[in-house]
C-alpha cells in the first residue's frame, strides 16, 4: 500500500512542478509583451517608409517592402536611430565590413558605397537629427 501512496504523491509532485513551469513561462510571455515595444504600423511609419523607398529608388539602390520598413523601423527609425555613431553601432558597422571569416582570418575589406549609401538614407528620412554623427563615422571608411 505504501508503494501507491509513493507513487501518486510522486505524480503529485510532478503535476505540480509542471504547472508552476507553465504558469512561470506564460507569465513571461505576458511580461515580454507588454515591456519590449513592438514597431507601429500607423500612416506615419507607412509615410516614413514610403519615403525611404522612394529616396532608396531615386540613389539606384535596391528596396526593401514596405512592410517590412513599417516592422522593423516604425516611426522612430528602430535600432539605427538609437545612437548611430555610438560605440556599439559602429562595432555592428566595423563587425559587417570585415571578409566573414573567423578568428585570427578576420581582415577589414574595403567598404561597398551603397551600403552606406542606404544607412544615410534611411537616417535621413528617420532621424535627421543624428545624420551628422553617422556621416562622421562615413567620412573614415575607405570605399570599394
Amino acid at each position: 500500500m505504501s508503494v501507491e501512496t509513493e507513487a501518486s504523491a510522486h505524480d503529485r509532485n510532478r503535476v505540480i512542478l509542471y504547472a508552476v513551469i507553465a504558469t512561470a513561462f506564460v507569465l513571461l510571455a505576458i511580461w515580454a509583451l507588454i515591456v519590449f515595444p513592438t514597431a507601429t504600423d500607423n500612416s506615419v511609419a507607412r509615410v516614413k517608409a514610403d519615403q525611404t523607398i522612394a529616396a532608396l529608388e531615386d540613389a539606384g539602390l535596391p528596396t526593401p517592402s514596405r512592410d517590412f520598413l513599417v516592422q522593423t523601423l516604425g516611426t522612430d527609425g528602430g535600432f539605427p536611430c538609437r545612437d548611430p555613431g555610438g560605440a556599439f553601432e559602429k562595432a555592428i558597422w566595423n563587425l559587417q565590413l570585415t571578409n566573414g571569416a573567423a578568428h585570427v582570418g578576420v581582415r577589414p575589406v574595403l567598404v561597398a558605397r551603397n551600403l552606406v549609401r542606404a544607412e544615410a538614407i534611411v537616417l535621413s528620412v528617420y532621424c535627421p537629427d543624428q545624420l551628422a554623427t553617422f556621416e562622421r563615422y562615413r567620412d573614415g571608411l575607405r570605399y570599394s
